[in-house]
């Protein structure tokens, strides 16, 4: 803030010299000579009208309040993430920040995070927002893909294939109506595209751009890598 406020009014909790905060960051802010601490204080209130123009802060050990000049407010709350109550089947790193993937996925199913309690490089309004609407999309495909899952698990009678293939991948793309013919005539086809549906193909570990999960009777059979030369006969066999 110092960079381009002619001063900045601190209201500290702490005692003198006190400071949330690493001992190099201690250390400049202290030889700061724009920064004005106010110890063992908390802000009592924001004042003004369509803007600020002061601020209330109150002295935690004697109750006295003053009040300050001011025309901007910026909270400080820590960066200590408060994510103890967190099971421990989620993945926290050593400072208690919890990691996800880029799709905001955490290490349990199903949960996401977002916000500054993530292991995220950049701890701002705009970079949170943006998370949120990652999330967002996330949680609606997962949930999308849950319902999908179970009904294909639910089917005990009949057969259900899920063609796992890339838009970005042409010969698959050029492959997926021939493929679809094969299983046709024995199982039910479902396609999932991998760049926007990844919770079965990630669950089966599979690593092709182009593959088949065949599922009897709600069981899974056989998953087929149709990159692969020998694919078709398989299917071909399959279908007998």
């Amino acid at each position: 803030l110092t960079k381009y406020a002619s001063k900045v009014a601190g209201a500290v909790m702490h005692e003198e010299g006190v400071l949330d905060c690493n001992e190099v960051d201690r250390r400049e802010a202290m030889a700061n000579d724009k920064i004005e601490f106010i110890w063992n204080s908390t802000l009592s209130s924001i004042n003004g009208g369509d803007s600020v123009t002061s601020v209330t802060v109150r002295n935690v050990l004697t109750g006295a309040e003053e009040q300050v000049d001011a025309t901007g407010v910026f909270s400080f709350v820590g960066m200590v993430p408060q994510t103890d109550i967190l099971p421990d089947t989620i993945s926290k790193d050593v400072h208690g920040y919890i990691k996800v993937d880029r799709h905001q996925a955490t290490s349990m199913a199903g949960v996401y995070a977002v916000g500054d309690c993530t292991d995220t490089p950049l701890r701002q309004v705009v970079t949170a927002a943006g998370n949120g609407a990652v999330a967002e999309v996330s949680v609606e495909r997962y949930l999308k893909e849950t319902a999908q899952l179970e009904k294909i698990m639910a089917d005990t009678k009949g057969n259900e294939a899920v063609m796992f293939y890339s838009p970005y991948d042409e010969s698959s793309v050029d492959r997926l109506e021939h493929v679809e013919a094969l299983l046709t005539p024995r199982y039910k086809v479902n396609l999932d595209d991998i760049t926007s549906q990844t919770l079965l193909y990630h669950q089966l570990n599979i690593s092709s751009s182009f593959a088949v999960a065949l599922y009897e009777q709600g069981h899974l059979k056989q998953v087929v890598d149709l990159n692969q030369d020998s694919a078709e006969s398989k299917l071909s066999l399959v279908r007998q």
